[in-house]
């Protein structure tokens, strides 16, 4: 389309016109100003190329920006992950220590109560043998009507005896059970 000039601004007679170019009615929104992201694209802007670029631009930065800040909240909650299982293996082994610990107590009561009362089981033993032999020996026809009534009465005196080491050992038993610690299960999380 082309724009003619007054005659007055002809030479010789000729008509000068002007050429611009023109554009067609569609391709108007492109020297309207826009709004792109809550910014005013100017007229320079919309048909420069370079504002084109700019943008683009301005959006990877954008976009990479929120990137990082992503992995870097990845990171975050990595690390927070890894303080918390950190805490609780320490809780963990802290637990178990304890519990090896308590074992270890409860073990050598029991080890000791164990040979202790191992000990009156011997003795007891030995204590009904002895009244045993005594009685086989007040039993035998050969010996003599005195001696059997000191067999008998050393029976009778092993027999108190092993009456008095089971009470003994009764007794041991109950204060081992005193003092054994009381296991609390509900203490014990699982």
């Amino acid at each position: 389309m082309s724009i003619k000039t007054p005659k007055d601004n002809s030479r010789n007679g000729e008509n000068m016109s002007i050429k611009i170019p023109t554009l067609p009615f569609g391709k108007m929104n492109n020297v309207i100003p826009m709004n792109t992201g809550g910014r005013l694209l100017g007229f320079a802007q919309a048909t420069n190329l370079i504002g084109a670029i700019a943008e683009s631009y301005n959006r990877t930065l954008d976009y990479r920006t929120d990137i990082k800040r992503l992995e870097m909240e990845e990171l975050r909650i990595e690390e927070q992950a890894r303080l918390a299982h950190d805490a609780i293996d320490k809780n963990f082994k802290l637990q178990m220590a304890h519990l090896s610990n308590r074992r270890g107590e409860a073990m050598a009561c029991y080890e000791a109560v164990h040979r202790e009362l191992s000990s009156i089981h011997d003795q007891r033993q030995t204590v009904m043998k002895m009244a045993e032999e005594t009685q086989k020996a007040a039993l035998r026809p050969e010996t003599s009507l005195e001696e059997k009534r000191l067999q008998h009465e050393a029976a009778l005196q092993y027999l108190s005896c092993s009456i008095e080491l089971g009470q003994h050992a009764g007794r041991q038993l109950e204060q081992a059970k005193q003092n054994l610690p009381l296991v609390d299960l509900q203490k014990i999380a699982i």
